[in-house]
């Protein structure tokens, strides 16, 4: 995963949107990520935007008989860098990003602390395991 600072973009004919970064990386914005902060129109983006992204790859459309259409230049899969989350200010995006690191460690301390209350330790955790199955 990339996180990214979006400093440009437009919105596309279909009303997805193309956000640049200042190195000129092209991300691929769905319009329903843009409506859930606000943005419905040109007018309504504010720079920068903070994105995390992933490289996916998608197939080719299917025509009214059930056929692939190519793409343009005759595949039939496109990969592109796709946002995953957006963010309105960088402080949220840091904050998402923090919590998504720290949320499986934050869990594993508290399943601890509880074992540690009801006075469980490793040994006693195996025999528990070992009697349930």
């Amino acid at each position: 995963m990339q996180n990214l600072v979006i400093n440009a973009g437009n919105f596309s004919a279909n009303g997805n949107f193309s956000g640049y970064t200042s190195t000129g990386l092209r991300v691929h914005i769905y319009a329903k990520q843009l409506e859930a902060i606000g943005y419905t129109k040109q007018e309504d983006v504010k720079f920068p935007m903070f994105v995390s992204a992933l490289e996916k790859t998608y197939g080719a459309r299917l025509d009214e008989k059930g056929n692939e259409v190519p793409y343009a230049d005759g595949t039939l899969t496109m990969t592109r860098l796709t946002a995953t989350a957006i963010f309105k200010t960088k402080e949220e995006g840091v904050a998402a990003n923090i919590a998504d690191k720290t949320y499986a460690i934050e869990i594993a301390n508290g399943v601890k602390q509880a074992y540690d209350l009801a006075g469980i330790n490793p040994s006693t955790l195996q025999d528990l395991v070992n009697a349930a199955f």
